[in-house]
């Protein structure tokens, strides 16, 4: 929900004002789990600037990919999220070798933004792939980039009077 006020502002100026706190939130979230792998788990990283922005920017795509679902589907963009969320688990590589998680998971896997994210962690934290990571960056990055686009263009903004908008959460 928006204020009727913004109806004047541009999509990309409504996005931002509905994403800037949860933003905030992921990248927090993002820099916690670094944090805990750098100085906690003392992993070595090869190339630590390439590990905060692969997953700064995969915090954020994801962020946004699930912000497009829903504004594209509404409640039902929320549980083709969960789904999404459940196939790239089982697909990328991350926690079993696609190769043994059978021909549909291996077939969807270039196309899942998580593998792109896998591929850049394995490339920026131990060396993997000649520490190419830039490549699954970019890829992480346009999936990014379309889903802003999806967000700002498609489904529909709804608008409530000013005195009607509440917090999301009741805490």
């Amino acid at each position: 929900m928006l204020p009727h006020a913004a109806r004047r502002f541009s999509p990309l100026a409504r996005l931002l004002g509905k994403l800037a706190l949860p933003a905030g939130v992921v990248v927090l979230q993002a820099l916690l789990v670094l944090a805990t792998v750098i100085y906690v788990l003392h992993i070595k990283v090869v190339q630590p600037a390439a590990l905060v922005c692969t997953v700064v920017s995969a915090a954020l795509t994801f962020l946004l990919i699930v912000c497009a679902l829903n504004r594209l589907l509404g409640d039902a963009g929320k549980a083709l999220a969960m789904l999404l969320l459940a196939v790239q688990l089982s697909s990328s590589g991350g926690v079993l070798p696609v190769e043994l998680s059978g021909t549909f998971f291996a077939s969807v896997s270039p196309w899942l933004p998580i593998t792109w994210v896998v591929h850049g962690l394995k490339a920026s934290l131990f060396g993997a792939f000649d520490g190419a990571w830039q490549t699954s960056w970019q890829q992480v990055l346009l999936a990014g980039a379309g889903a802003t686009l999806v967000a700002m263009y498609l489904g529909r903004w709804r608008y409530v009077h000013h005195r009607a908008l509440r917090p999301a959460l009741d805490l």
